[in-house]
């Protein structure tokens, strides 16, 4: 799991794009988490802390990308609470 502005990310996990990696003028890419790398990315420096590195299989290619978090938005939730 991954935490990111109170977000938690899971194997299985529906995400998209955030607008800051996405194409212009082409919808966000949404793909499945296939695992999660907890504090892999980050600055070395004590102000920056690290966060995981999130394996997204995106539905439109069928490849397997390496992403921070914080770039991903979270979809829908594999697990839920209901």
């Amino acid at each position: 799991m991954a935490l990111v502005e109170n977000k938690i990310f899971y194997v299985g996990d529906i995400v998209k794009e955030s607008p800051l990696i996405s194409l212009p003028d082409q919808e966000s890419m949404v793909g499945i988490v296939t695992f999660v790398d907890r504090q892999m990315f980050g600055a070395y420096t004590p102000k920056i802390k690290y966060e995981d590195m999130i394996g997204v299989m995106w539905l439109e290619t069928g490849t397997i990308e390496k992403i921070p978090a914080s770039l991903l938005i979270l979809v829908q939730a594999a697990k839920s609470k209901q």
